[in-house]
């Protein structure tokens, strides 16, 4: 149950952190935002099994 609750908290982080660097990326033109974005999306979707 621990295990589990912390691949949630870092799925969650994980996604949380690649949408903001993606937004930054949007702005900054080193990053690609839009790749970043698409990443926290996919590891934020509950549909998708990533772990």
């Amino acid at each position: 149950m621990l295990l589990r609750s912390f691949l949630w908290l870092t799925r969650i982080s994980l996604g949380v952190l690649f949408l903001f660097l993606g937004l930054l990326g949007l702005a900054l033109p080193i990053m690609p935002g839009w790749l970043l974005i698409a990443l926290g999306v996919v590891s934020l979707a509950p549909e998708v099994p990533v772990f």
